[in-house]
């Protein structure tokens, strides 16, 4: 009799451990899942919020001079901080360009310093005759698929 008491005791002690055994590896899983999820979530957020910094621009027509400026500080700092140089659709590269008519067209992403350093003349020539600043349309605004990020952002004087 003692004997059974015995195997039966080891019995329900192997049964409890299998049973806290799966619980464990099945909160490691849910653990592990929901942590893969919130760091989706956030990583989707990051990149939802830089994008906004760029389609705040989108198809609004009444841009001037220094919005184009602000956009090409962002890109620059962006190309700067992951020491890119060229464009790229499949990296986070970022390009802006303005286009002044069809044929002419400038690259603005690395370009700020030049703006820096031409600020009154570039200035003046953005003034119009009646002493206004000239306006500017975003054409268009690419958010690359692999990286789901924007890589580039176009310019037009209106």
């Amino acid at each position: 009799m003692e004997n059974a008491t015995k195997a039966l005791i080891m019995a329900a002690t192997i049964l409890i451990s299998i049973v806290v055994i799966s619980l464990g590896l099945y909160l490691a899983a849910t653990l592990s899942s929901f942590s893969a999820q919130v760091n989706e979530e956030t990583r989707q957020k990051q990149i939802s919020e830089f994008n906004g910094q760029f389609l705040k621009y989108q198809a609004r027509e009444d841009l001037t001079i220094y919005d184009i400026i602000t956009v090409a500080n962002l890109a620059k700092e962006n190309n700067d901080y992951y020491q890119l140089t060229t464009p790229n659709p499949n990296t986070l590269y970022i390009q802006v360009i303005l286009r002044k008519s069809a044929t002419n067209y400038n690259n603005f992403e690395n370009t700020s310093q030049e703006f820096a350093q031409n600020k009154n003349d570039e200035m003046t020539a953005e003034i119009e005759s009646n002493g206004d600043l000239k306006r500017y349309t975003c054409e268009q605004v690419d958010i690359s698929e692999s990286t789901q990020r924007v890589y580039r952002i176009v310019f037009e004087q209106n």
